[in-house]
């Protein structure tokens, strides 16, 4: 089961708050379209901002031009989020976890730490000065 991580919650939010966005959007785009002496053509252009939002429907082209500010960049940073995550995510499904990582790194140092302790148990001790063997 997959616990939802602070990542997830964010990106659920963010997914909320452009999904309202585009709806407010898609909304004043109708009613401008609507209403605009152009309709859809005039509306469009508002929207990405070729055209300015004063020339026909102030009322409406104002609050089109600002929906346009916000949602296109939200797009494109929605997108970019959304692939640099599954980048993470499938880096971090290659690695092992902590506590095989500690394992590995201190593997090496137990054994060469055993083998030293063997080793000095296993020779003989060397003679010290003034013992019989001086003889």
């Amino acid at each position: 089961m997959h616990l939802p991580t602070k990542g997830d919650r964010l990106a659920s939010f963010s997914l909320y708050v452009l999904g309202a966005v585009g709806v407010l959007t898609a909304l004043v785009f109708l009613i401008s379209g609507l209403v605009m002496k152009d309709g859809f053509e005039r509306a469009w252009e508002v929207l990405l901002g070729i055209q300015g939002p004063f020339e026909q429907a102030p009322l409406l082209g104002v609050p089109l031009s600002a929906l346009g500010f916000l949602l296109i960049p939200a797009v494109i940073g929605a997108a970019a989020a959304d692939g640099i995550a599954r980048y993470v995510d499938s880096q971090l499904d290659d690695l092992p976890d902590v506590e095989t990582r500690v394992a590995d790194r201190l593997e090496p140092k137990i054994k060469v730490a055993v083998k030293e302790e063997v080793a000095q148990q296993l020779t003989p001790d060397a003679p010290t000065k003034g013992s019989s063997a001086q003889k």
